[in-house]
């Protein structure tokens, strides 16, 4: 299972493997239980223009590429915060009286975009 590389011990490319087909499950069941969550919790008929609209929303996340034109580790911080699952599930507790429940469509798209293999970006090295 684990193997050493340079002095540390590190695991086998089989395991690695295995543990990206488990992550990628994980999102898939993340996904269709936002999906469920808001299908089932949302006032009927459920407002699914704004699910799909903070679906969409963290994909401004990219635009702090534009903005940075050199090599720069704060367009990645930017998109790792926007597509880190804290950050909505936290805006989902803390506003839990007004049901939010249309920030699970964000929770779907961090989730959709780690079933396909996106994950966070690294920030350039100097």
């Amino acid at each position: 299972m684990w193997k050493k590389f340079k002095g540390l011990f590190v695991p086998s490319p089989e395991s690695q493997a295995a543990w990206r087909v488990f992550l990628r499950i994980e999102s898939a069941v993340l996904f269709l239980g936002a999906l469920a969550m808001f299908w089932k919790l949302a006032v009927p008929p459920p407002r699914w223009g704004l699910f799909v609209l903070f679906a969409i929303l963290p994909e401004t996340g990219w635009l702090a590429y534009l903005y940075h034109r050199k090599p720069s580790r704060w367009p990645a911080l930017i998109y790792n915060a926007v597509h880190s699952y804290v950050t909505p599930i936290l805006l989902l507790m803390l506003l839990w009286k007004f049901a939010p429940l249309y920030l699970l469509g964000w929770v779907a798209n961090i989730a959709f975009l780690r079933v396909l293999g996106f994950g966070f970006h690294a920030p350039p090295r100097a």
